[in-house]
């Protein structure tokens, strides 16, 4: 899904995630509140990692729960490929317990979300790694 790939500024956000139901929720929710950031999905990690590696996103959004290969599995890929291991990855998960995040950090995760957010949550954390996005009048 595209939200503004007119924008000499596109930034590029790829959201991992299996739910078909986030998939669409989560890239309108950005599309609505904020221009300049393409959001790209696959719904399983193998997807994500091929798509991740075309498309050079500027941040990923990681679900902790992928069917075939193992969210940390596809964590520990992406920091682990030179092209790819400086992209921000926030962990987008129902479980953000302290054992979690300290095995996600280190692995290399940057931050995460706790599963269900607000739209200003995941517009922060955009913010937060990919400066300031245009906001919608």
């Amino acid at each position: 899904m595209t939200t503004d790939s007119n924008s000499a500024q596109t930034r590029k956000v790829l959201y991992i995630e299996d739910d078909p139901g986030l998939t669409m929720f989560v890239p309108f929710m950005i599309s609505r509140y904020m221009e300049g950031i393409e959001v790209l999905t696959a719904d399983n990690g193998i997807a994500g990692l091929e798509l991740a590696a075309r498309s050079r996103p500027d941040l990923i959004f990681l679900d902790n729960v992928l069917p075939g290969m193992d969210s940390l599995e596809v964590l520990r890929s992406l920091k682990n490929d030179p092209d790819l291991s400086g992209v921000p990855v926030v962990m987008f998960s129902g479980d953000i317990s302290p054992r979690f995040k300290q095995r996600c950090r280190e692995l290399g995760a940057d931050d995460f979300l706790l599963k269900p957010c607000g739209y200003q949550e995941l517009i922060d954390k955009i913010n937060k790694f990919i400066g300031q996005a245009d906001q919608p009048m």
